[in-house]
């Protein structure tokens, strides 16, 4: 069984969420505060693969818990899906900047709820599978200059992602981005599952069904994604290409002014790239060739924002 944290000073609302989620598998511990909740959290009694978490509450609100939590190297993985009545840009943002999966403003639907939850547990075991192996590629990939690489699914991504992170100075820090800019290569670019598309399809609960329909399907299933590695004495790029019909980028040009809209339409893997895990994202063309650079010296973080 999956272990899931729900925290709300609000009964009702631990109500609520305990009823959305009746039947769906998993087995929910409660805590009224944030206080409460960090004092599970740190007894590590249970492991939980994702935490609910209310943004307003007394003694310890849910911005402090989460940044405690990310603070931790024994919990930061858990995806915590921050939930509140505020709404605004900057509220969203400071919760993406304190390592927030997702951001849930109230009132939501019982099936939103249910689609964040299963993706977020879905998301923890798999970067718990790509930081097992990110232990056993470390000593061989810090001699890695340059590379070509493609892949077709999913399972391709866990197997390269902790391959290209071993070649970067904090693998920890890049191995989420790079995994979010691989998946959403496959389900964008090559299955052709656009933003609209992937959240009718989650709030149906036939995402998983839509994408392994597509992958099998003669028209998608022999498409790669092209992966090129470049190392340089002062910077990492990485450039992903799915030959896909591109997208409306622009939006994602902008750290603030589209950050709610972007965060509430299946694009969170990109802003959690573009915002933890690189210094830069750049999409180029139509939107199916994305450059993700990383400085590895103070010089050319300074350059590059001058």
């Amino acid at each position: 069984m999956i272990n899931l944290l729900i925290v709300d000073d609000e009964e009702l609302n631990l109500r609520i969420i305990e009823e959305s989620l009746e039947g769906s598998g998993y087995i929910l511990t409660k805590a009224v505060n944030g206080l409460q909740a960090w004092q599970i959290l740190t007894q590590k009694k249970v492991e939980f693969a994702a935490i609910i978490l209310d943004r307003l509450m007394p003694e310890l609100d849910g911005i402090e818990v989460l940044k405690f939590i990310k603070s931790d190297r024994y919990l930061r993985d858990i995806p915590v899906v921050l939930q509140t009545a505020l709404n605004s840009s900057n509220e969203i943002t400071e919760g993406i900047d304190s390592g927030a999966y997702y951001y849930l403003t109230k009132p939501y639907s019982k099936k939103l709820l249910i689609s964040i939850v299963n993706s977020a547990v879905d998301n923890y075991f798999r970067l718990k599978k790509a930081k097992e192996e990110l232990v056993l590629s470390k000593k061989v990939m810090r001699y890695l200059t340059e590379g070509v690489f493609f892949l077709s699914d999913f399972s391709n991504v866990l197997e390269l992602a902790p391959v290209l992170a071993n070649t970067y100075p904090e693998p920890n820090k890049v191995l989420s981005g790079i995994m979010e800019l691989l998946n959403n290569a496959i389900e964008h670019g090559k299955l052709e599952i656009g933003f609209e598309l992937k959240k009718n399809l989650q709030e149906k609960e036939i995402y998983n069904e839509e994408i392994q329909r597509r992958l099998n399907l003669p028209e998608y299933k022999n498409k790669k994604i092209k992966i090129i590695y470049e190392k340089f004495e002062d910077e990492i790029h990485l450039w992903i290409e799915d030959n896909g019909s591109g997208f409306d980028f622009h939006q994602y040009q902008s750290n603030s002014r589209h950050t709610e809209n972007l965060f509430l339409s299946s694009g969170r893997g990109i802003l959690i790239a573009k915002r933890i895990s690189f210094d830069e994202v750049i999409y180029h063309g139509n939107g199916s060739l994305v450059e993700a650079i990383s400085y590895i010296s103070q010089a050319s973080k300074k350059s590059s924002n001058t």
